[in-house]
């Protein structure tokens, strides 16, 4: 597990409600949901480059249309609805 510095936050009352709410939602820790959204704008800030895929790879790409109630799931909730639609099984 990587090393973890302890910091402290201040933030209005309803502010702190809010995010404990969000991270019970999400099955998450305050300190877990601020990483990430850190990690998001740093992403957006300083995006990625792209490797060149492998030509095999390169022809896959866009060859699926996903149905329309498929299009707003994460990468992870997609797979784990295809895990329970095929094999019946909850991730």
């Amino acid at each position: 597990m990587p090393t973890t510095i302890k910091i402290t936050l201040s933030a209005p009352p309803d502010i702190v409600q809010m995010a404990k709410q969000i991270a019970a939602e999400r099955d998450t820790s305050v300190s877990a949901l601020f990483a990430n959204y850190i990690r998001a704008i740093h992403q957006a800030n300083h995006p990625v480059v792209k490797t060149k895929l492998h030509p095999a790879v390169e022809a896959l790409t866009g060859c699926v249309q996903l149905p329309p109630e498929y299009a707003n799931l994460s990468d992870k909730e997609l797979i784990q609805k295809c895990i329970y639609e095929h094999y019946g099984i909850e991730s």
